[in-house]
């Protein structure tokens, strides 16, 4: 299993090891965000957006 400070390039950077690439913070976030939109959305929750995806 890899250390916290072998992903990290910088605090704003992650390294996936699998995918050989790193991914901004906000690319990041952006994704967790589609998914668990998404994901409430389906299960009867409503949200608001207040940035788009």
């Amino acid at each position: 299993m890899a250390n916290a400070e072998d992903l990290l390039i910088s605090k704003r950077n992650l390294v996936v090891p699998e995918l050989e690439r790193v991914f901004k913070e906000n690319e990041f976030n952006r994704a967790v965000v589609k998914f668990m939109y998404e994901h409430l959305k389906y299960i009867g929750f409503n949200t608001l957006l207040v940035a788009p995806y």
